[in-house]
């Protein structure tokens, strides 16, 4: 399945592909982050957090713009509105499960 997750703004493929760009994601009370400017070195304030952006097609993605599942399922993970992420203080980032509305588990 390919993921789209909302990030407002565009930030093109290029230069050092060895020096990725981070996104500042806003956490909320749910714990839902929301992307709010790339990173410009700036102190993160404490409901913030980083992700290192990865390559993908032209572009730079979340982490990942695919969810691998097994074949007959796909109406269970159509559902899905939400990533779930482990992310380390360093901004690397895995995405381990997908969410429905309200953050049901899938």
């Amino acid at each position: 399945m390919q993921l789209n997750f909302q990030i407002p703004f565009d930030t093109p493929l290029v230069g050092d592909l060895n020096s990725r760009p981070f996104i500042i994601m806003k956490r909320d009370k749910q714990n839902i982050g929301s992307a709010q400017r790339i990173a410009q070195g700036e102190p993160l304030a404490a409901d913030e957090f980083k992700i290192e952006l990865s390559p993908k097609n032209g572009r730079w993605v979340l982490v990942s713009d695919a969810w691998f599942f097994k074949e007959g399922e796909a109406r269970r993970w159509a559902q899905a509105r939400y990533g779930e992420f482990r992310v380390t203080p360093d901004g690397k980032a895995l995405l381990v499960g997908l969410r429905g509305e309200g953050l049901k588990g899938l």
